[in-house]
């Protein structure tokens, strides 16, 4: 039984390839005949021109961003909202030291950890 490939006389794909009977210029030439244009114009804007502008822009957009941001947050805080903020921030802690009693959240035998009084344990030391 003869053997489908021969390793004595090359490989198959040696011939194809192979600069013995054909000169580099057309292989070349081949190579660029196989070639589909708009795959290929499709591959590298994928892979090359795609990443390119997303890298390059993505900076400029995020610097606009923040600049509108910033701005915004700006005229937010220059207006009237501090001392309102400041005068709520007041009415908060007037009403949890002088409204709620001292002892609301001692423990109990129910509550013999103390786990509900954690947030107004600074309460019990400031008032």
């Amino acid at each position: 039984m003869r053997p489908i490939v021969d390793p004595r006389q090359g490989d198959i794909e040696d011939d194809a390839s192979s600069t013995k009977r054909r000169t580099l210029i057309s292989l070349a030439g081949n190579l660029l005949a196989e070639i589909s244009l708009p795959k290929l114009i499709a591959a590298w804007t994928m892979l090359i021109a795609l990443p390119v502008l997303v890298l390059g822009v993505t900076p400029l957009l995020a610097s606009i961003w923040i600049s509108k941001i910033s701005s915004k947050a700006a005229a937010i805080f220059t207006g009237l909202w501090p001392p309102i903020l400041l005068a709520l921030l007041g009415v908060v802690g007037w009403f949890d030291c002088v409204i709620l009693p001292r002892g609301s959240c001692q423990p109990t035998p129910a509550n013999i950890r103390g786990i509900e009084c954690v947030p107004s344990a600074p309460r019990r030391r400031v008032c």
